[in-house]
């Protein structure tokens, strides 16, 4: 908002974990930063700092995120700043309520640091384009030509509307000669993205000046693009709107790049699976769902009998080969099509990671009791033991596994693999191919 030479980000977050790690992040990406442990805390320090953006949790005492945002958007200077905010609810109701509050963009905890540095830089380049875009026309058709973004402008008394060439291209159109509305973009509007586009365009036409979002079209030749789109209202002398100007900008090489990132990051490369750190992610989430709702959740610790005999027999070639099917079983065996049904109707989620070499982790949730467990269990074992044909080779291995189950055999994840992971190795000894439930008396 102010004019400075460095960029200020507005970190609001209770967890002091959360502020000490984006302050570093942030810092080292070349931002200033200034935090607030409250929500009203945060509107003094909106008042107090005139940041450029504003990272926001949603659940904090007090006023929440969602009671914060809207205040901001009602403070002078707060009605386009941008407004990230973090959660970890993932629910459609949550992210329609951050956008109806106001938010500029959504992003899901746990948080990928390696990204938001990134990710503030983009939001504080398109924050100055669209600053750009108030102040000359010229400079914003020099910015279409530099980095392929389309401009367009809606008459407010005729509703008529002018794109860009760029706009078009986007649109997957040939021209103007195919017309340009409002109509065409809605059109090809994502499905899943039509909420909260709905949300921006009613706040814009309930007076707001300005628009910033981020959604995904099918165009007509059925491209799916993610694009980022801007609108800023023009007023007369007397201050009513009378043209909307925007842009919109085709994302989708730089979505696919972080898509890529997150990848290597948080999935393992040989079989595709998620990977050590998706699995400590996706299990914080899921313990929390389990504490929250007072359900069970198991971890099942799958380990094979003899692979080194495999890689020293066969080759490491073979090995990789068997350990894709073993995954793509594995996986198979889990399905959500395929839960142990019960009278409630909730049905058991399954989440296959692997650990290393041929260990794999499975995650239960939802489990009315320990037989739900077993009957996986039972289920990855007969998948695991079918016979092989790799590489023209007929092979055979069998799995051994080891179950724990929350609360009863731990309540944090370290304690629970280490626990599912004793219980295995009573499997093994016992002769292989077989399960077992983690007690006390293994230890």
């Amino acid at each position: 908002m102010s004019q400075r030479n460095v960029p200020m980000v507005l970190v609001v977050d209770d967890d002091p974990t959360i502020r000490l790690v984006a302050r570093d992040v942030l810092e080292r990406e070349g931002f200033d930063v200034v935090d607030a442990d409250r929500g009203d805390t945060a509107v003094k320090g909106f008042l107090s700092y005139g940041p450029d953006i504003v990272l926001l949790d949603v659940m904090m005492p007090g006023l929440d995120g969602f009671q914060v945002c809207q205040a901001l958007r009602e403070l002078p200077g707060g009605e386009s700043i941008p407004v990230v905010m973090m959660t970890g609810m993932n629910d459609d109701e949550s992210v329609k309520r951050a956008y109806e509050a106001g938010a500029t963009q959504f992003i899901s905890k746990p948080v990928n640091w390696a990204n938001l540095g990134h990710q503030m830089n983009y939001i504080f380049r398109a924050k100055n384009t669209y600053e750009k875009l108030r102040v000359s026309e010229a400079r914003l058709a020099e910015a279409q030509r530099i980095a392929g973004i389309g401009s367009w402008e809606l008459d407010v008394s005729s509703g008529e509307m002018h794109w860009s060439e760029e706009v078009f291209r986007i649109f997957g159109m040939e021209g103007a000669s195919e017309g340009a509305s409002y109509e065409i973009f809605r059109e090809c509007l994502h499905p899943s993205d039509r909420i909260k586009v709905t949300a921006a365009m009613r706040r814009v036409l309930a007076g707001a000046d300005s628009m910033s979002l981020d959604c995904r079209i099918i165009n007509r030749k059925d491209q799916t693009l993610d694009v980022h789109a801007e609108a800023q209202f023009r007023r007369d002398g007397a201050g009513r709107p009378v043209q909307l100007l925007g842009y919109v900008q085709d994302v989708t090489e730089k979505r696919r790049a972080e898509e890529k990132v997150r990848r290597l990051a948080y999935y393992d490369n040989l079989t595709g699976l998620p990977n050590r750190i998706h699995f400590t992610d996706h299990f914080d989430q899921a313990i929390e769902r389990a504490r929250r709702k007072n359900n069970k959740l198991a971890i099942l610790f799958v380990d094979l009998d003899r692979f080194k005999r495999i890689n020293d027999n066969y080759g490491h070639s073979v090995g990789d080969d068997l350990l894709r099917e073993v995954a793509a079983r594995l996986s198979s065996s889990i399905r959500t099509s395929d839960q142990v049904s019960r009278e409630t109707g909730e049905c058991i989620e399954g989440q296959v990671s692997r650990l290393a070499g041929d260990e794999f982790l499975v995650l239960l949730e939802n489990l009315a009791e320990d037989r739900d467990a077993a009957k996986v269990a039972e289920r990855i074992l007969a998948a695991l033991s079918a016979p092989y044909r790799i590489d023209g080779r007929e092979l055979g291995i069998t799995p051994c596994i080891g179950i724990s189950l929350y609360p009863r055999d731990g309540l944090e994840r370290e304690v629970m693999v280490r626990n599912a992971d004793t219980a295995m190795y009573k499997a093994k000894e016992s002769g292989g191919n077989s399960f077992r439930f983690y007690s006390d008396e293994l230890s």
